[in-house]
């Protein structure tokens, strides 16, 4: 404690670390205000019974509908994927594909 009373420094130090911590509070407090919000808003999406929200989390129909379509995208990306794959191994595009990877590869040894 005597440090603290004959040292200016250290009081000056220790008041700097209040004021951040105070700060940070300040900082804290915002936020859970703003979670509090948030939350009351998604309650309201959820309990208003023409919301989208509620819609997705009640009506299984529109949520297997949803899962479908994801899945097909996914479907949809790997058989694109595999004709890109065969697009390149086939003999009137390959010259095409060989010549965009010379590019990259000069492109990453200029780098």
């Amino acid at each position: 404690i005597g440090k603290i009373l004959y040292d200016s420094s250290l009081y000056l130090q220790l008041l700097s670390a209040i004021e951040n911590i105070e700060n940070a509070s300040l900082v804290v407090n915002n936020a859970t205000e703003n979670i509090d919000k948030i939350s009351i808003k998604l309650k309201e999406n959820i309990e208003n019974t023409k919301g989208n929200v509620h819609k997705i989390l009640t009506d299984s129909l529109l949520y297997g509908g949803i899962l479908k379509t994801i899945e097909n995208a996914e479907r949809g990306t790997e058989n694109f994927n595999l004709n890109m794959k065969a697009l390149q191994n086939n003999f009137l595009f390959r010259n095409y594909f060989k010549k965009m990877n010379n590019k990259k590869a000069d492109a990453h040894l200029t780098e």
